[in-house]
């Protein structure tokens, strides 16, 4: 993989709204959030970023739903989470928790460029836990990527055995 292909996939700039000069690329988009027309939050999946955010009195954390329990257990690497960004609500947005942006950007570039759909959905199952990687792409590059838990998901056929060395937490 060249440099010059991680810059397009990560850092070219797109139009999020049409009406928009190019305003967006899928590395802000996950990694540090946008708001859209100043009332949504859009993307924010980046626990480093929600630290941040909430240190500086930006964020204002209200909850989280855990995989399947009430409370998050030690080995939970998947939060729904649920809070207010510069006064607007995200009533539930999700991120990995305790991963480095490095990982992440690896995972979901493995998954952008494992084929040339709009939408890739991987089901991963470890030993810990089973979650869900979704990428959707803006033309040739990457739109937004997060993770969900896979709780509910159907593992029949899905489940990637080989990226269970690559996650293994």
């Amino acid at each position: 993989l060249e440099a010059f292909q991680l810059n397009l996939i990560w850092f070219h700039l797109y139009h999020w709204q049409r009406e928009t000069d190019l305003d967006s690329s899928g590395f802000e988009h996950v990694f540090v959030g946008e708001t859209k027309s100043g009332t949504e939050i859009i993307g924010f999946h980046n626990w480093v970023q929600f630290y941040l955010q909430e240190k500086n009195q930006h964020l204002d954390y209200k909850g989280y739903k855990a995989r399947e329990h009430d409370l998050p257990e030690q080995d939970d690497h998947v939060l729904n989470l649920h809070f207010s960004w510069n006064g607007v609500v995200m009533p539930v947005g999700s991120a990995f928790i305790g991963t480095s942006p490095e990982f992440e950007m690896a995972v979901f570039t493995i998954v952008f460029l494992m084929n040339t759909e709009r939408s890739t959905t991987v089901v991963v199952n470890t030993d810990q836990c089973q979650m869900e990687l979704v990428v959707i792409r803006h033309g040739r590059s990457l739109g937004t990527a997060y993770c969900c838990s896979a709780a509910t998901a159907d593992m029949s056929g899905s489940t990637l055995m080989w990226i269970h060395h690559f996650i293994h937490f």
